[in-house]
């Protein structure tokens, strides 16, 4: 199974990293030391969802903001 990230076919999570070692890697093995520099891949979920709300809050709020009408 074959899914892209984006329309060049890379996607930034695969992308060459230093790991603890000293070693460049990239790949999985790069995926894992950015899973583990977070904490596992549970707080990237994490932190992907809390940026999602924030950003759908914002929108409820600029949507509301733009429907409120000032009376003199």
């Amino acid at each position: 199974m074959t899914n892209k990230a984006n329309d060049n076919g890379t996607d930034p999570f695969y992308s060459k990293v230093m790991a603890d070692s000293g070693a460049v890697v990239s790949g999985g093995a790069a995926l894992l030391v950015r899973a583990k520099a977070r904490g596992g891949p549970s707080n990237i979920i994490r932190d992907a969802i809390e940026v999602a709300l924030e950003k759908a809050n914002e929108a409820v709020h600029q949507q509301r903001r733009s429907k409120i009408k000032l009376v003199r």
